[in-house]
């Protein structure tokens, strides 16, 4: 039996308005149809949250335990091919940065299993920029590079 492998290609992230209600796959979907997606995403990094956690040990004997504690949330990286011509991703990104306002990320994987009825997997959390600026080296594309800060715990659909 070979491996299950979810390709990074044609992965896509949108943003839509942070008072958006989503629910399932179904509601998701309605609020792409309106949402701007981030065009020629380089690098999106990690989405993995964790957990603080205390670890105890006695002087007495090698015992050891450990308490979870509460959840940090990461930030992500993007890195995008700069365009100026992208009115809707990158002025979204911009509009945020400007505004220090939050968005809804939705991360939409190429997995979608039925084709024609089913739905790829959707990764979703709010999400606010801490930086926002350009990228220029010798011998590079010009670069966009955002920090931005998983503000909700994040949310799977999963793919069917």
């Amino acid at each position: 039996m070979a491996l299950q492998v979810t390709e990074s290609q044609n992965t896509k992230v949108h943003l839509i308005p942070a008072d958006t209600a989503l629910t399932d796959a179904a509601s998701i979907k309605t609020a792409l149809a309106t949402g701007k997606q981030i065009g020629c995403l380089q690098d999106l990094g990690s989405i993995a949250a964790s957990r603080n956690v205390q670890e105890y040990s006695c002087l007495s004997s090698d015992e050891t335990a450990k308490s979870l504690g509460a959840i940090t949330l990461p930030n992500v990286t993007l890195q995008l091919l700069f365009d100026a011509d992208d009115v809707t991703g990158q002025a979204e990104l911009r509009n945020m940065w400007n505004t220090n306002t939050r968005r809804i990320m939705v991360v939409e994987l190429p997995d979608q299993i039925t084709p024609t009825t089913g739905n790829p997997t959707y990764i979703y959390f709010e999400a606010g920029l801490s930086s926002h600026g350009v990228t220029i080296s010798k011998d590079n594309a010009v670069m966009v590079d955002v920090t931005a800060e998983v503000c909700s715990n994040p949310k799977y659909v999963y793919a069917s």
